[in-house]
């Protein structure tokens, strides 16, 4: 693929590389609405459910997410007018979402913060880490610097503290990282999500 940038041609991320995210996040946002219909009940329960916080999870993380990191590895060659660095660290960084997030949101759903949910909030970390040293290693090596490639560069930092705020609340189910319960720390989290959400 090449996007036309006033005369020169630049080289565009390998369709290859990007269509699996957005393939999965279609099928995430299809498995949410699915969740949707069966868990109507607890919609209108409090927000801590496990059958929301699943919810929740795979919409914001299975489809959102899953768009963005897409649309960002097909972006920042366009913006920094040079290649992608690796495609294979971009197969790296779905494989390890595609695989981390149902083991997170089917820890969710049945309420059990013990190993499934934990690997699968280590596997989103790693995926952003790859994703983050993808889009590092891309900027570095091209000739042309962008504002708008370091301020997605940065909103991939904050969702990578997003990332680790999370997985330390699910862990303190566990062991007692935190002086309070994940309960009292769950606004914090929400709260980076949002905004980082927002600034990819």
């Amino acid at each position: 693929m090449f996007a036309t940038t006033g005369h020169t041609e630049t080289a565009t991320t390998n369709y290859k590389a990007v269509l699996p995210f957005y393939g999965y996040a279609a099928l995430a946002f299809l498995a949410a609405c699915i969740l949707l219909l069966f868990s109507a009940a607890d919609i209108s329960g409090h927000y801590f459910l496990p059958h929301n916080l699943a919810i929740i999870h795979t919409m914001a993380l299975g489809w959102g997410t899953m768009v963005i990191l897409g649309a960002s590895h097909q972006l920042i060659p366009v913006l920094i007018e040079g290649k992608l660095y690796s495609h294979r660290l971009a197969y790296i960084s779905f494989v390890l979402a595609a695989t981390g997030i149902p083991l997170l949101t089917y820890g969710f759903y049945v309420f059990d913060m013990g190993r499934p949910a934990q690997w699968g909030g280590i596997g989103i970390i790693a995926a952003i880490i790859a994703y983050g040293v993808n889009l590092a290693m891309s900027m570095v090596k091209s000739k042309h610097e962008n504002v708008h490639a370091f301020f997605v560069f940065t909103a991939a930092i904050w969702l990578l503290a997003t990332a680790i705020v999370g997985l330390l609340l699910v862990y303190n189910f566990t062991y007692p990282l935190l002086q309070q319960s994940s309960l009292a720390y769950l606004s914090l989290h929400a709260h980076i999500g949002i905004v980082g959400w927002f600034l990819l």
